[in-house]
């Protein structure tokens, strides 16, 4: 596949790359061995599950494609930023920059990808700056979050429904990866044209046929009532893109503030004669 240049010149911009309805789900923590297990988890929510599977079984193990990707935080919903099938040695070789379009009311986000190449000895902000110059980028880029994907996926005429598993790292360039606990899922309908996705989606988790977004939020929040809500990294069920999450996870996972002691005298005092 050809490669991108990061530029701001529009006519090498590659095409809208359609709409997209994704979902980040919070899976269920696994039990320390020290503690008396809990009841059952809820069964978490899956293409070939939920109230309605919109497939008979998941492809096997052998057949998922397996993916790192490292995600830069920017502080932006609609710039996406990420480090594109990273090896096993940790290499980064190229960057990909996405931009986002039109939102609609029920969720559905147009993306597009403006930048596809690997770096050329430029700084990550300056190839994202040159790649979306209409953006007002601030912040540097050094949160990252690397996500280890499992990822399948199937036509469902009209759309694409995806699942990926993810294994949550955050960190920054030179420093070690903190991987959390709590895995996720994201599972995601793309297409041409945003009603199929709404269709698939509501048929997925028995919606009314017209629904609306508070009936996508009670069924979401149904499904995280079993799942435990906190911990680092943890972020609620949530309907966006990969930026969004990213944020998410890196605002959860942050340590909290230091304490001052409560008994040291917050006044100098006057210096000793």
């Amino acid at each position: 596949q050809d490669c991108t240049p990061c530029t701001s010149d529009s006519s090498l911009r590659l095409a809208p790359m359609g709409w997209e309805l994704r979902l980040f789900l919070s899976l269920p923590v696994s039990p320390s061995s020290t503690t008396t297990a809990p009841a059952p988890p809820p069964v978490s929510l899956e293409l070939c599950g939920g109230p309605q599977p919109l497939v008979a079984s998941a492809p096997k193990a052998s057949e998922l494609e397996a993916r790192t990707d490292i995600y830069l935080e920017f502080g932006e919903e609609a710039l996406g930023v990420k480090f594109r099938d990273v090896d096993e040695h940790g290499s980064t070789h190229l960057l990909e920059v996405k931009l986002r379009g039109i939102v609609k009311k029920r969720g559905a986000e147009q993306w597009k990808k403006v930048c596809s190449e690997p770096l050329h000895g430029a700084s990550v902000l300056e190839a994202v700056r040159g790649a979306v110059p209409e953006v007002s980028v601030t912040a540097d880029g050094s949160q990252w979050v690397r996500l280890k994907k499992q990822r399948w996926q199937q036509d469902m005429s009209g759309a694409v429904v995806e699942q990926t598993e993810l294994e949550v790292a955050v960190g920054g360039e030179g420093r070690e990866w903190q991987t959390l606990p709590r895995r996720y899922r994201t599972i995601c309908f793309e297409g041409k044209k945003p009603d199929r996705c709404y269709e698939l989606l509501g048929n997925w988790l028995g919606l009314p046929e017209d629904w609306e977004r508070h009936d996508l939020e009670g069924a979401l929040a149904a499904h995280a009532a079993g799942v435990a809500q906190d911990g680092p990294g943890f972020v609620a069920p949530c309907l966006c893109g990969y930026p969004r999450f990213v944020s998410a996870v890196l605002a959860s996972a942050a340590p909290p503030p230091l304490c001052p002691d409560l008994d040291a005298d917050p006044s100098p005092g006057p210096p000793p004669p």
